[in-house]
């Protein structure tokens, strides 16, 4: 059973969002890049949708298309401002006795899609979206084991349950579900309790977890929900007209005729390509040729393109993920197959100084300036910069730094020292002499070039500071499989990133609680995981949370969980029929609703 966790408090943090809207775009002004406009956006990527059920998604290309598709209470646009969604009207609170209710009320003009552009029929009744499906979709997401079923309860609490039947996202027959929580009131309008007034609620309902679910559909639909288009449904400005899978390479979103707000919708709709193998070379050439309307930059092509790219430093981090759940490690890794002279790299995670040294062993700036060169910066902490503010209003990270929390930072000759003192006591520990030691480690990372690129040159970097001790090789894969490794710990390293979910430094820091959804790499922390609950409610002031947040991340980076590489920035080629298009950091990449083309 995942961890489920009580309220936390909203309003004590004052974010601060990185982001570039449309008066930022830049675009190709000699003509000759320009796709020819056919009211679509195109554009190509290495890696399929893994899911578009709102319940197990957990990626940005699935949220992206969840974001196409599903309407939640709000959206975001590009500069992460909620702007009205299926909420008809502002959210009321009331609140009696410490607990504040939420009534929710929902628009009624807006209607379930099918995959071919029509509205959704029972029994020849056309079906809207009303209460009971936010209803059923916010219980079925907390009462399932999943990834985001974390959040209903932050949000939400659990004030009462009960024991009617559910179809979980396995199609299993399950016996719980919230109850006081969140109830229909009339046909568009629900509410739901919690201990406090959800200061910034509107941005996270914006999220695609959020997004409402057609209860008969589903459930008719079982384990094959939302796998196909025919087994989708639609609430979005588009609809699911094509969906990539083994035989189709490209999924297609119409506009939707019967979406509330058609009329904002300025294009006909979106082709999104997928090349699982295609090389960097290969997607620039395809915008040169008018194939595709936008492209991120490998580092190869970005001094030929830097006066018409347009830079977008993100709230997203990259990082190494230093797995310490040793009995799973060693069922992807086991110790039979280690030639006896060699340390199995499941073994040798468990010294915290090998973790140190590996931390600390890589040039992030070589890294950031000369493999990417797309404006990502070095990073030395988990959170990135930008991202979120103190209550004085200074940057997280600046003020971390003022109490002398640096992070990770590269020390070539700490990470020599800690590495001989741990690779010295971990072959001792197996028997094998020190002076003919060996420690076998690989690093798992998506089979996309730009993922791939940097991890090489971290790959490159231990092998040449640790010399013939060590021996770190790279397996790459689909990102399905890569998410299913990680998710069961069938790692020793693992490149790591993280956006936010919504805009408060809990978004991050909470990836590492015990037991978390998403502590894939077992980091085990009392102190830690206490200050993450206490966050969600129970600290007496907004002061006494800030600065027991200040102090934790430090928790995890002296234990080496995670060791940061990059804060990720992107730069892109838009073809120059975008007059605007909305970049963001929560959820899904873009937002097309407002998208316009010349």
């Amino acid at each position: 059973m995942k961890k489920m966790f009580v309220l936390f408090v909203m309003g004590l943090a004052i974010f601060s969002l990185v982001g570039c809207n449309d008066k930022e775009l830049k675009t190709p002004n000699d003509g000759e890049l320009t796709t020819p406009n056919d009211g679509y956006i195109e554009y190509t990527d290495i890696t399929k949708i893994p899911s578009l059920n709102s319940l197990i998604a957990t990626d940005g290309n699935s949220f992206q298309g969840l974001g196409n598709t599903q309407e939640t209470l709000f959206r975001l646009d590009g500069d992460e401002i909620p702007r009205e969604g299926m909420a008809n009207t502002n959210i009321t609170e009331t609140t009696v006795a410490g607990v504040t209710t939420h009534r929710v009320t929902l628009r009624d003009d807006n209607y379930w899609v099918t995959h071919e552009g029509n509205i959704y029929e029972v029994d020849g009744v056309q079906q809207k979206v009303k209460a009971d499906d936010f209803v059923f979709a916010w219980k079925t997401l907390g009462a399932s084991e999943v990834d985001y079923s974390f959040m209903i309860s932050s949000i939400l609490g659990i004030l009462d349950t009960t024991s009617d039947t559910i179809t979980n996202v396995e199609g299993e027959l399950v016996d719980k579900q919230f109850d006081a929580d969140i109830k229909k009131i009339s046909e568009f309008v629900f509410e739901f309790k919690t201990s406090y007034d959800l200061a910034y609620k509107e941005k996270l309902l914006g999220f695609q977890a959020f997004a409402p679910i057609h209860e008969g559909f589903y459930n008719d639909k079982g384990i094959d929900y939302a796998t196909t288009k025919e087994a989708y449904l639609n609430s979005g400005p588009f609809y699911l007209k094509e969906l990539a899978n083994m035989t189709s390479e490209t999924t297609i979103y119409e506009k939707n005729p019967h979406y509330w707000d058609r009329d904002a919708v300025k294009i006909q709709g979106i082709k999104n390509k997928f090349h699982q193998d295609a090389i960097p070379s290969t997607l620039v050439l395809e915008f040169e040729k008018g194939n595709t309307d936008l492209v991120n930059l490998t580092a190869d092509y970005i001094d030929q393109y830097e006066s018409v790219a347009t830079v977008f430093k993100s709230a997203r981090t990259s990082y190494l993920m230093l797995n310490q759940r040793k009995d799973a490690c060693l069922d992807k890794y086991p110790i039979s197959g280690t030639p006896s002279n060699h340390v199995n790299g499941c073994v040798a995670l468990q010294d915290i100084e090998f973790r140190e040294a590996i931390a600390k062993s890589y040039d992030k700036n070589y890294i950031v300036n000369d493999v990417l060169k797309d404006g990502s910066i070095a990073a030395n902490h988990f959170l990135p910069e930008g991202f979120v503010k103190t209550i004085d209003g200074t940057d997280f990270v600046e003020k971390m730094e003022s109490f002398g929390h640096t992070g990770i930072d590269t020390d070539l000759t700490r990470a020599k020292e800690a590495f001989d003192a741990a690779h010295a006591r971990v072959c001792t520990e197996q028997s094998i002499a020190v002076s003919n030691c060996v420690i076998d480690i690989e690093i798992m990372v998506k089979s996309e070039p730009y993922f791939v690129d940097f991890i090489e040159a971290i790959k490159t970097d231990i092998n040449t500071q640790f010399d013939s001790k060590i021996n770190a090789t790279v397996r790459t894969g689909p990102w399905k499989d890569v998410l299913q490794d990680r998710d069961s710990g069938y790692f020793q390293l693992a490149r790591g990133g993280w956006g936010p979910d919504y805009p408060d430094q809990v978004t991050f820091l909470e990836l590492l609680e015990n037991d978390g959804t998403f502590n894939d790499v077992g980091f085990d922390n009392v102190e830690y995981t206490d200050v993450i609950e206490k966050s969600r409610g129970l600290y007496a002031t907004d002061q006494e949370r800030e600065d027991a947040l200040l102090r934790i991340e430090k928790l995890a980076l002296d234990d080496y969980a995670y060791a940061p590489i990059f804060q990720r920035a992107t730069t892109t080629l838009y073809s120059a029929k975008f007059n605007k298009i909305y970049r963001k950091n929560i959820g899904s990449d873009y937002e097309f609703k407002w998208a316009e083309l010349g």
